[in-house]
């Protein structure tokens, strides 16, 4: 139970760092995709937790996240691959393929962050 209750936590942190980091840029792939319909006077981002649902179980939020990641013009160089590997890590639909737990994040962003 308690390694269920992990994979989700570091799923829920995958959510939070593309939240923070590449809302915009999801909002722009998963409209550009058909995915989300943007109509006047609407929430976006309420219309996007909603896709986010549909999606997560089948790797293409995953897909659209690394897609709008590419898409970022604020995250560049080695920025871009930490963060690519930490949402790779985070976000995969099978929960026996993302991080072992988050000392495996740390470690990832401790091992190619620049000095």
């Amino acid at each position: 139970m308690w390694a269920d209750a992990q994979t989700m936590d570091l799923f829920s942190f995958g959510l939070l760092v593309c939240r923070l980091l590449l809302w915009e840029e999801l909002i722009s792939a998963a409209t550009t995709q058909g995915l989300l319909l943007l109509e006047e006077g609407n929430d976006s981002g309420a219309n996007l937790d909603s896709m986010v649902d549909e999606l997560k179980c089948t790797g293409r939020f995953l897909e659209l996240t690394l897609q709008a990641l590419d898409a970022s013009a604020n995250i560049t160089g080695p920025h871009k691959e930490i963060l690519r590997k930490v949402l790779s890590s985070t976000l995969d639909p099978d929960p026996n393929l993302r991080a072992s737990g988050f000392f495996e994040i740390i470690s990832i962003m401790d091992n190619t962050s620049e000095p």
